[in-house]
């Protein structure tokens, strides 16, 4: 089986890219044709490189972005119903 090895400087610039969208990890990774699991691993790994009080401050930056793409799903989903919705009344 191969197996590919990345740099550091190209893990780094994709958990940055990941960071800077809103997607989940398993989706960026597929995009990016690396293996999920290979991609989790790098942001755990990158996430105990981290003080312990920049690790909460990590989580707690990871809740916030995981709560925006819930709301924006639901706002998203709350506009299609409106436009459904509109259209049946008149």
């Amino acid at each position: 089986m191969n197996r590919k090895k990345y740099t550091h400087e190209f893990r780094a610039e994709m958990i940055k890219a990941f960071r800077a969208q809103s997607g989940s990890q398993t989706a960026f990774a597929k995009s990016q044709g690396i293996s999920s699991k290979t991609f989790a691993g790098w942001i755990v790994s990158d996430f105990k490189s981290h003080p312990a009080s920049e690790q909460a401050h990590l989580s707690r930056i990871c809740e916030l972005e995981k709560e925006v793409r819930e709301l924006r799903w639901e706002r998203d989903v709350l506009k299609k119903a409106t436009v459904i919705f509109a259209k049946e009344s008149r």
